[in-house]
């Protein structure tokens, strides 16, 4: 997600980028997904607005493509006492679940959000405005001879490095969220599991468990969207914040009994 402090009181701006940058297409406000949807037909100049940041100070609405999120508190992380159960005594899969106790709470301002990731024509739209070609990784592994895979313009953007995302952030006017900003937009004012509520539904999030096991556009579960409209906040593609991975207040290391004579300590490097 990406994000950006505005001219107006207490309101952040943001989008989404997620291992690469997240978008802005469709208009959720910020109840249930009634959104404005854009048609893929979209002239260049509409592009543009979706990817750019514009918006009036003296009016704090949403700029085109995001949300408002409302602030409030958001509970962050997982119990200690869930460690076991979450990672099914996978010691790679505890170490990681352990890196997110405890769990707290933690207040945030209301801020905006992309509704979506960014998509491979917004990133087109930035190399275009910029005047670059796409880097070798893309070419080589997303992009095959610089071009976006037919049919893939709205899906989402991935493959491109930190550095790429500070200069589309940049250039858009916006900023990754931090954690506990994603985490507000994706659970909303409860402790839901998921960001659609309590309950696990495979037909509404693309996961690893799909056939065929690769992103989609970032508008084909809207069924799956969070309490605010923001859709893939579970799924698809894994997304940056601009939060350092830093241990929680209170962490302490989780030891795990591998067996009657073995015990390892799990912390996260």
């Amino acid at each position: 997600m990406l994000a950006h402090l505005a001219a107006f009181t207490s309101v952040f701006l943001g989008v989404s980028v997620l291992a690469a940058g997240q978008s802005t297409r469709g208009l959720p406000q910020p109840r249930p997904v009634q959104a404005e949807q854009q048609t893929r037909t979209n002239t260049t100049s509409d592009l543009n607005k979706e990817v750019r940041l514009n918006t009036d100070p003296d009016n704090p609405q949403p700029p085109y493509g995001m949300v408002l999120i409302p602030g409030g508190e958001v509970v962050i992380g997982t119990e200690v006492d869930r460690v076991e159960r979450l990672g099914q005594k996978d010691q790679f899969n505890m170490t990681v679940i352990t890196a997110e106790t405890p769990r707290h709470t933690a207040t945030v301002e209301q801020f905006f959000l992309d509704a979506t990731e960014v998509t491979n024509l917004q990133w087109r739209v930035f190399l275009d405005a910029m005047g670059r070609e796409p880097s070798e990784l893309l070419i080589q592994w997303g992009w095959p001879g610089g071009e976006i895979p037919e049919g893939q313009e709205y899906f989402p953007i991935s493959l491109v490095s930190l550095p790429e995302i500070e200069e589309f952030l940049a250039w858009s006017g916006k900023r990754l969220p931090t954690e506990i900003e994603w985490t507000r937009a994706a659970r909303g004012d409860d402790d839901r599991a998921y960001p659609w509520g309590e309950k696990w539904n495979s037909k509404i999030v693309a996961y690893g468990g799909r056939s065929p096991n690769m992103p989609v556009a970032v508008d084909d579960f809207e069924a799956g969207a969070s309490p605010y409209g923001v859709l893939n906040m579970s799924g698809n593609l894994w997304e940056w914040t601009d939060t350092p991975f830093t241990p929680f207040e209170g962490f302490e290391p989780y030891e795990f009994k591998m067996s009657k004579k073995e015990r390892i300590q799990l912390q996260p490097e």
